[in-house]
């Protein structure tokens, strides 16, 4: 669940104003030229698209975490749709094991490019502060 405006980054307190008082309107603070922005709206339409067309990938119990510690991984499979995210908050490069649930070629949907995928534990290196979503499906590629 997003709150208001969320998918922007919207910083705004919850208490300014008193906690229903009237907040300022993203539009009025430039939200809608700020190439971050709306790179993170993008983000958020396109993982949200995915959870509509795929819905037994994200309402499913075939999950596998790993969230302790610097790097980060989610695993969501489904029937035609497979979900990897892996991410490094520390700060310097680390390696993150992905699990992918098979092998075969992989998208890696915001950079537009493929992962060949012949080991399903092989590392990955992820630079600081990074984040990587990489999915696999039956069906189409899912390519914008």
């Amino acid at each position: 669940m997003l709150w208001q405006f969320g998918e922007l980054g919207y910083e705004i307190d919850i208490d300014q104003n008193g906690r229903t008082g009237r907040k300022p309107i993203p539009w009025t603070l430039n939200y809608d030229t700020d190439q971050d922005r709306i790179d993170l709206y993008n983000v958020t339409a396109t993982m949200i698209g995915f959870e509509t067309k795929y819905p037994d990938t994200w309402n499913t119990n075939n999950t596998n975490l790993d969230v302790s510690g610097v790097t980060k991984r989610i695993n969501l499979n489904g029937t035609v749709f497979d979900a990897v995210v892996v991410a490094n908050s520390g700060i310097t490069a680390q390696n993150v094991n992905p699990n992918f649930s098979r092998t075969g070629t992989w998208y890696e949907y915001f950079t537009n490019t493929t992962v060949n995928v012949t080991n399903t534990t092989a590392m990955i290196s992820l630079q600081t502060r990074r984040i990587q979503s990489i999915f696999y499906t039956t069906t189409t590629r899912p390519f914008k």
